[in-house]
């Protein structure tokens, strides 16, 4: 029997729109796939684009405003900048360069102090409750937890690490707490691990200053440091006072007090330049007066702090004797 060619030709008609559907889904998958690849190309070069900005920026001293803008309009233009853990941390370091402990620490405080946090979260967790606490809290309580915190989590990040600065940090909570052991542990590690590092430098000179050497050595340790410790500035103050350079003295504890009034050592410098210049003023000038007034409440935040002792105590009460 021949075959009806009419039925094969009518079947091959029927299969190719079929064939030409799917010789066209193909290309339209390809073109899906094509696009999502350019995509994820796209997105992971703005990414990368966005951390290497930031990693320069936040670098730079003195802070340049409008880089530090830049950078954060570019993390707040990736679709996931208020999930990924990364972009977080990048923009509580660009809030941090901003002097905006604070929102730092909305950003990235809570991330840092999570369990399973990484040594490098925990070290830029660290570092913002360190200037929150420079700031200053209005509550004492809540600012020795914040060092104790800090504490514990520069420790932690020093552990991996291995850097200094990690090591610094924790020195600094531990002698603004108080707490001469922790804060003598981590000055022999600074100094056994990390003798030609600036932060073993500042604390060895920290330990062992005497202002009436003047502030050359300080000067020495301190330009090392894209942005010295709060305590240098303290140092500082000291030293100018004991060569009676009063005026020198006031213009470092006002930038001081500016920038980190919640350092028990910044107040009580502070204190102590005010108070000699009311004790230069005349008995009973309202000169004097004016410097009593400004001395005061510095006493006042040193004896809520607690770090001092009876001694320091009973010296703030001498000087706020003097009207």
């Amino acid at each position: 029997m021949k075959p009806r060619s009419g039925s094969s030709s009518s079947s091959a008609a029927s299969r190719r729109p079929l064939l030409i559907g799917a010789v066209a889904l193909v290309a339209a998958v390809g073109a899906f796939g094509a696009k999502f690849w350019l995509d994820g190309r796209t997105a992971a070069a703005a990414r990368a684009e966005a951390l290497a900005a930031v990693a320069a920026a936040v670098a730079k001293v003195p802070a340049d405003g409008d880089e530090l803008s830049r950078c954060a309009t570019l993390l707040k233009a990736l679709p996931d900048h208020e999930q990924a853990r990364d972009l977080l941390a990048a923009q509580a370091r660009v809030e941090l360069a901003r002097d905006r402990a604070e929102r730092a620490d909305e950003l990235f405080g809570a991330l840092a102090s999570q369990p399973g946090a990484t040594a490098a979260e925990q070290g830029l967790g660290a570092r913002i409750l360190l200037r929150r606490h420079e700031a200053g809290y209005a509550d004492p309580n809540r600012a020795t937890g914040a060092l104790q915190q800090g504490l514990l989590m520069a420790e932690v990040a020093y552990r991996e690490s291995g850097d200094p600065a990690d090591l610094l940090r924790a020195w600094q909570s531990a002698e603004r707490l108080g707490d001469t052991a922790r804060s003598k542990e981590f000055a022999d590690l600074l100094a056994a691990r990390h003798a030609e590092a600036p932060a073993a430098a500042f604390v060895a000179l920290a330990n062992r200053f005497d202002p009436q050497q003047g502030t050359a050595a300080l000067d020495r340790v301190v330009a090392d440091f894209a942005e010295p410790p709060a305590e240098a500035a303290a140092l500082r103050a000291f030293a100018l006072l004991q060569t009676a350079d009063l005026a020198g003295a006031l213009q470092v504890v006002e930038a001081a007090l500016a920038r980190a009034p919640g350092v028990t050592v910044v107040r009580w410098a502070a204190a102590v330049t005010f108070h000699s210049f009311a004790v230069a003023s005349a008995e009973g000038s309202a000169e004097r007066a004016r410097w009593a007034e400004r001395r005061d409440p510095q006493l006042d935040r040193i004896l809520a702090s607690g770090p001092f002792g009876e001694a320091r105590r009973a010296q703030c009460e001498q000087m706020r004797a003097v009207r």
